[in-house]
């Protein structure tokens, strides 16, 4: 059963109302001292899903990322991209460093964007990201009488976000890396960048 549904979701076209309850969650706000950070805990059926679809097809964005974006699970990315830009830091020619954090990115990527740029750099995942993020999933929030709707960005939680998250921002990167070469200055190749956008390659600024 869950074999047909990860094969339904991957490969056809499916209807929002026919998998909107499989895509609510009960959120949880967790304290980021200050401000808040909404986490999705999903149905374990969706998560069970989309870890069957990452299992399979991660190799392909792994590739497409490369030392680019490391948020799809890369072991010791982080740890790389310190030493990188320490080792960069160091050198002669080095005159500064930027550090640059979006603020609340994962929640505020285009998620229209974060989509077409999912079928054009993941395609062979495409089709469950759009069937699974196509629609305004439902977030309940305990003691809440009504719920939240997740409009935009991915949900914190959720098997795919990191994912579909790395799809979005990729573009970004790729875009800054050439601004910086067009100026004279050289970007890490690492790094887990917090923002989503194009470098006209087919995918989308969001």
């Amino acid at each position: 059963a869950v074999a047909s549904l990860v094969s339904t979701l991957a490969n056809t076209i499916v209807p929002w109302d026919n998998i909107k309850a499989l895509r609510a969650c009960r959120l949880i706000a967790l304290d980021k001292c200050p401000g808040v950070r909404p986490i999705g805990v999903g149905e374990v059926l969706s998560r069970l899903a989309g870890k069957c679809m990452a299992m399979v097809t991660r190799s392909d964005l792994e590739t497409t990322c490369g030392t680019d974006q490391l948020c799809i699970g890369v072991k010791g990315g982080l740890e790389g991209a310190v030493h990188a830009v320490n080792d960069l830091f160091q050198e002669d020619e080095t005159e500064g460093l930027l550090l640059v954090d979006a603020s609340n990115a994962f929640n505020r990527i285009s998620r229209p964007a974060a989509i077409w740029n999912t079928r054009v750099l993941w395609p062979r995942c495409s089709r469950y990201v759009f069937n699974t993020y196509r629609g305004f999933a439902a977030l309940h929030l305990q003691g809440s009488a009504g719920c939240l709707w997740s409009c935009e960005g991915v949900t914190q939680g959720d098997s795919m976000a990191m994912f579909v998250y790395a799809c979005g921002s990729l573009p970004l990167i790729h875009a800054l890396r050439a601004a910086c070469a067009e100026e004279g200055y050289e970007m890490p190749s690492s790094g887990a960048w917090d923002e989503s956008g194009s470098d006209g390659s087919g995918v989308r600024h969001g």
